[in-house]
């Protein structure tokens, strides 16, 4: 927008400039944070919750997972971080009241952003493809090896992809579905590259949570292997 006064054209800073502008201060200081405790800055958002606003802090522990102590740390020294910057002369970075919330990314959080893959690179994640490629079924998982930015699209780049349905279906299958999946995996490249345009959605595969209910599906079946055998003696 733009007004003249005393024969000067004045340029006003359109709002989406000033949220830039916040978002970009906010990442700076965050960022300093975050890092000196080991830890990376997944994502940055500012939401509207009722009546307060929340300063949403997601944060990420490169080859493990976050703890609360690592959010509450983050957390303290963010909060002193944002009151030491807001009393000097640059001011503060968010005006107004706020609470500041700092989580995990969460374990199946859906990657959106060029950061949030450069973040998770290395982690294994869960691919939905709008087409077949190569023969890959449309959903597929791997390791996360980067993402390359041409000039006209960005391609995904999937270290040993495997059939996400035919992984399910060893869990249920014992041996005889690891070897299908044996099998499939075979077929795939050590590495793929997949186009960005022919992607559905990335998401983070929960390794962790995965293996703890098949670790416990295992118990219940020893369990009931047992109650079987002594049926049968009895």
């Amino acid at each position: 927008m733009r007004c003249k006064a005393d024969g000067a054209i004045l340029i006003s800073v359109p709002e989406k400039n000033k949220q830039d502008k916040v978002f970009e201060d906010l990442t700076k200081v965050a960022e300093s944070v975050i890092s000196d405790v080991g830890l990376l800055l997944v994502s940055i958002a500012i939401v509207q919750q009722g009546k307060r606003r929340v300063l949403n802090i997601a944060i990420h522990r490169k080859g493990g997972r976050v703890s609360l102590d690592d959010c509450e740390t983050v957390s303290r020294r963010l909060e002193a971080a944002l009151d030491e910057r807001a009393a000097g002369e640059l001011g503060p970075v968010l005006d107004g009241d706020y609470v500041l919330d700092v989580e995990s990314p969460g374990i199946d959080r859906v990657l959106k952003t060029d950061t949030e893959y450069r973040v998770f690179e290395g982690e294994t994640v869960e691919v939905r493809l709008k087409e077949s490629i190569d023969g890959m079924p449309h959903n597929i998982k791997g390791t996360l090896a980067g993402l390359i930015e041409n000039e006209n699209a960005k391609t995904v780049l999937i270290k040993n992809p495997a059939s996400l349905e035919q992984s399910k279906t060893s869990k249920s299958s014992k041996s005889k579905g690891k070897a299908e999946v044996d099998e499939a995996a075979s077929k795939f490249k050590e590495e793929v590259a997949l186009p960005f345009a022919s992607i559905y959605s990335v998401r983070l595969y929960p390794e962790h949570a995965i293996k703890a209910l098949s670790e416990a599906e295992t118990e219940t079946d020893s369990d009931d292997d047992a109650d079987i055998e002594i049926e049968a003696e009895i």
